[in-house]
């Protein structure tokens, strides 16, 4: 089953063979229409989408602080205008020999807030010419930077245009 709404702001994938479950939902920059949310879930959503928007900000202005830019200066840029909720549900996998997962691959994004569950392996990060597993650990979030505030930040922090002296 798979439900779209007009905005594609909304995505609900259910894939009844292997029983995998994904739910996207894009919060903003476009107003949501939360009639188009499942109602088993609108409750939850609503908390998450204000609970991040604040998490968001504190970050921002806890990175931009130890860089030495203005407190709000991502939140200047429009960082945090854009969110989306993005849920998979794996089961155990009865032949995980056989699976392939996904692809390698950046966040593109500002940031990502990552909660694991209790199976771990299911996160990796590259250590030189490895990978290493990231444990799950109970009641912990995970940060990642994405592509977008990594170009932010260089240009930011190194990018220094030159000015000439006029004649």
């Amino acid at each position: 089953m798979t439900l779209v709404t007009s905005a594609s702001s909304l995505s609900f994938v259910q894939e009844a063979i292997d029983q995998v479950f994904y739910l996207q939902v894009r919060v903003s920059p476009v107003e949501l229409d939360w009639n188009a949310v499942p109602e088993i879930c609108r409750a939850a959503l609503a908390e998450w989408n204000k609970a991040v928007v604040g998490l968001g900000e504190e970050l921002m202005s806890i990175l931009c602080d130890g860089l030495g830019v203005k407190s709000d200066k991502l939140k200047e840029l429009s960082c945090l205008e854009g969110r989306a909720c993005v849920s998979h549900y794996y089961p155990p996998c009865p032949q995980p020999e056989l699976t392939v997962g996904i692809a390698s691959h950046t966040d593109p994004g500002v940031l990502t807030v990552l909660v694991q569950n209790e199976v771990g392996g299911l996160l990796q990060v590259k250590c030189g010419d490895d990978w290493a597993d990231v444990e799950a650990v109970h009641g912990a979030i995970i940060i990642n930077i994405g592509d977008m505030l990594q170009v932010l930040l260089c240009h930011l922090l190194f990018y220094k245009r030159v000015v000439f002296a006029g004649w």
